[in-house]
C-alpha cells in the first residue's frame, strides 16, 4: 500500500508580497510555525475524504471512501423525449457553426520552446469495441400539441426544418469521476523509501470513489548530491504505467525537502536542471496520464519560499529570478507541448510573462504562457489566501480570465473567519477551479458539510447535453444535419486537449465523424450549440444507425478508453463499457444516391470504426 499523506503546505511569501503575517495558522509535522503563507506539511494526518466531507487518519482508502461518491452510475428515469413542432418537411439546414483551435496531439513540436523529443505513438483514430454495446432505446415521439405518438409519412416526427428534436435529461446530483476533474488523492512518496502504486488501491480510487486524479508527490531526498538513479526512474515509469491502467491522471510534484527551518535541504540550480534533464524522457514518454506537472523543487515542498538557493524568505535577486525562470523552462520542455505546469502564485506568472492575464487568442498555443497554470496551497485560508494574492482584487481578476485556458488546483490549508462554505464556492465559481485534495484541510473541509457534495460535483467542468435535432434519415453518400446544445455547470471548462467525435453505430459497420468543436471552450454556465453537416461514406451499408457522443482522450493509448472519456450529465445516456453518450436518436441509412451529394462548405466525413 502506498503511502498516503495529506499536506499543509501554507507557505510563507510574506517578505517578497508584504503581507500581514497571521500567526498559528498552520504548523509543520515537527510543531515549528511558518509566516505569511505559513505552515509545514503534517505528514500522514490527512487520509481521504469520506461522503461526510471529514478528511481522516490514516491515509488509505477505507470503507470512508475518497471524496465521490458514485463511480459510473446513472440514477432516475426518463432519457430522452422527442418532440415534433411542425410539419414534415425537407428543408432546414444546420449552420457550419465556428471552428476551433486544432486539438495538439503529444508529437507536436515547434520552434521556440518546442520539446525535441517524438513521444510514442499518439493521436489515433478512435477504435473501440462496439460489438457488444447496447442500442438506444426508443424515444417516444409525439406530434406538437397531442398526447399520443404520431408519426409523418416517413414514420418520424419532425419539426419544421425537417429534423427529430429530442431532449434530454439533466442528472443534476450524481457525483461520478470523469477525467483531469474533481478532488484528487495524495499519494506522497521519498526516494529513499520508495514504495510502488498499488493497482488495486488506484482501481478503487476511481471506481469506489469517484476519484480520477492522484496527487503524486515525490521528495527526491536520496540524491539532494547525486544524480538520479536509473532504479527510480524505472519505478517512476512504472508508476505511470499503473496509472495508465487503472485509468487515472496525475497532478506531479518534485521537491527535495519538507523543512522550513535553515538549512532547508533544497539542491542547488545545477542539480535542480540536472535532475529534470534525467527526468525528462520519462515525463515525456507519460505525458499522457501528467495531468499538470507542478513547478516544485525549489525550497520546501517545492514551493518556492524556502530555500538555500533560489531567494529565501521572498527576498530574490535579479540572478536567482533568472534561475527561478531557468526551473520553468526546463520543466515546459520536459513535458509534452499539451500539458501545462503550476506555479504557487499569481506574481510568479506575471513576473515571468507580464502583468496580463491570458486572452482568447493566446489560448491553447504553444507558447510558454498558455502553458502555465496556477496552484492555491492555502485556499480560504484568509482573505488574501496567507500571501497568495498581492491585491487580491487585482489578482483574483486575472485569475478569473487566466483559468478560462489553464488549470486552477491546490488545497486549502487553515480554518479562519474566511474559509467557509459561502467563501469557497464563491472563489471556486469565479475562478475557476478544477481540482482541489480531498484530505486537507480536514477542519476545512468537515465545516463545509454536506454543501462539499456540491464541490464534487462541480469542481472542473459538469457537462450535459440540453437538446438536439437530428436529420431522421439521409441516403448513403449525401449529407445530414445534426444539431447539438450542451452545457457545463461546472466551475471551469475543461483545460486537456479533447476530441468530440459523433458515433454512428449500426449493425454491420459503424462510423466516426470527427467534430472540430472544442470543448476546452465550453465555458461555466453558458450554453454550447453546434451545427454540423456530416457526409455519409457511398459505401456505407442502409440500414438503422445508433448516433452518440464521445468526448475521447486524444492520445492514441488513451482514446478507446471508456475511464479517460467525459461522462456528460444527463440520465440514461452513459454507457459505461464504450465511454459514449447516447444521443437516443437513430438515423435510417437508404440506398445510395447515384451520385455522391457531399461536399458542402464545413461537411465533416464520416469514417469507418474498425
Amino acid at each position: 500500500m502506498p503511502t498516503i499523506t495529506t499536506r499543509s503546505w501554507c507557505h510563507g511569501l510574506a517578505g517578497l508580497f508584504a503581507i500581514v503575517l497571521l500567526q498559528g495558522a498552520c504548523s509543520s509535522s515537527s510543531g515549528s510555525h511558518n509566516p505569511g503563507l505559513d505552515g509545514g506539511r503534517d505528514a500522514g494526518t490527512g487520509g481521504t475524504l469520506g461522503t461526510g466531507g471529514t478528511g481522516g487518519k490514516g491515509g488509505t482508502i477505507g470503507s470512508g471512501g475518497a471524496a465521490g461518491t458514485g463511480g459510473r452510475t446513472t440514477t432516475g428515469t426518463g432519457g430522452a423525449t422527442v418532440t415534433g413542432t411542425g410539419d414534415a418537411g425537407t428543408g432546414g439546414t444546420a449552420g457550419t457553426g465556428g471552428s476551433s483551435d486544432a486539438a495538439r496531439d503529444l508529437r507536436g513540436t515547434d520552434s521556440g520552446d518546442a520539446p525535441t523529443d517524438a513521444a510514442a505513438d499518439v493521436m489515433s483514430d478512435a477504435s473501440r469495441d462496439i460489438s457488444s454495446a447496447p442500442e438506444a432505446a426508443p424515444a417516444e415521439v409525439r406530434e406538437a400539441g397531442g398526447d399520443s405518438p404520431g408519426t409523418s409519412e416517413a414514420g418520424i416526427t419532425l419539426d419544421s426544418a425537417g429534423l427529430t428534436a429530442v431532449s434530454y435529461v439533466n442528472d443534476p446530483d450524481t457525483i461520478f469521476a470523469n477525467p483531469e476533474r474533481g478532488f484528487y488523492q495524495v499519494n506522497e512518496v521519498t526516494t529513499s523509501s520508495y514504495q510502488a502504486l498499488n493497482q488495486t488501491w488506484m482501481q478503487n480510487l476511481r471506481t469506489q470513489n469517484g476519484i480520477s486524479l492522484v496527487f503524486h508527490m515525490v521528495y527526491l531526498d536520496s540524491f539532494v548530491n547525486a544524480d538520479l538513479s536509473q532504479s527510480f526512474l524505472d519505478a517512476l515509469a512504472a508508476d505511470f504505467a499503473t496509472m495508465r491502467k487503472t485509468g487515472v491522471k496525475a497532478v506531479v510534484r518534485f521537491a527535495y525537502t519538507p523543512n522550513s527551518t535553515k538549512p532547508y535541504g533544497d539542491a542547488s540550480k545545477a542539480r535542480v536542471l540536472g535532475h529534470i534533464a534525467q527526468l525528462k524522457p520519462v515525463l515525456f514518454a507519460n505525458s499522457d496520464v501528467i495531468a499538470v506537472l507542478q513547478a516544485g523543487f525549489i525550497g520546501a515542498w517545492g514551493e518556492w519560499y524556502y530555500t538555500d538557493y533560489f531567494g529565501d524568505n521572498g527576498a530574490i535577486s535579479a540572478s536567482q529570478w533568472t534561475d527561478r525562470q531557468d526551473v520553468v523552462n526546463a520543466l515546459l520542455d520536459a513535458l509534452d507541448m499539451s500539458r501545462p505546469i503550476q506555479l504557487r502564485t499569481p506574481a510568479f506568472k506575471q513576473h515571468f510573462y507580464g502583468a496580463a492575464a491570458l486572452t482568447s487568442t493566446e489560448a491553447f498555443t504553444r507558447v510558454s504562457k498558455a502553458r502555465v497554470g496556477h496552484h492555491n496551497d492555502c485556499f480560504v485560508a484568509s482573505a488574501d489566501d496567507m500571501g497568495t494574492y498581492t491585491n487580491v482584487t487585482a489578482d483574483k481578476v486575472y485569475l478569473a480570465q487566466e483559468n478560462l485556458y489553464v488549470p486552477q488546483g491546490g488545497e486549502t490549508c487553515a480554518t479562519s473567519t474566511y474559509s467557509g462554505w459561502s467563501n469557497a464556492q464563491a472563489d471556486m465559481t469565479s475562478l475557476h477551479w478544477s481540482f482541489l485534495n480531498s484530505g486537507y484541510h480536514p477542519d476545512v473541509l468537515a465545516s463545509w458539510g454536506t454543501s462539499i457534495d456540491i464541490a464534487k460535483r462541480k469542481l472542473g467542468y459538469r457537462l450535459s447535453l440540453v437538446s438536439g435535432a437530428f436529420a431522421p434519415q439521409a441516403p448513403a453518400g449525401s449529407e445530414f444535419d445534426v444539431q447539438l446544445t450542451l452545457r457545463n455547470d461546472g466551475f471551469a471548462p475543461p483545460f486537456a486537449p479533447r476530441e468530440l467525435n459523433l458515433i454512428l453505430r449500426g449493425s454491420s459497420a459503424s462510423f466516426v465523424a470527427k467534430l472540430p468543436d472544442d470543448p476546452r471552450q465550453f465555458v461555466p454556465g453558458a450554453a454550447a450549440p453546434l451545427a454540423r453537416k456530416i457526409c455519409l461514406p457511398q459505401s456505407a451499408p442502409t440500414g438503422t444507425y445508433a448516433l452518440l457522443l464521445a468526448l475521447a482522450d486524444p492520445v492514441s493509448a488513451l482514446n478507446a478508453r471508456p475511464e479517460y472519456s467525459i461522462r456528460l450529465a444527463n440520465q440514461n445516456t452513459w454507457e459505461a463499457a464504450t465511454g459514449y453518450n447516447n444521443l437516443n436518436h437513430t438515423l435510417v441509412v437508404t440506398a445510395p444516391v447515384p451520385s455522391p451529394a457531399c461536399g458542402g462548405v464545413g461537411a465533416i466525413n464520416a469514417v469507418a470504426l474498425p
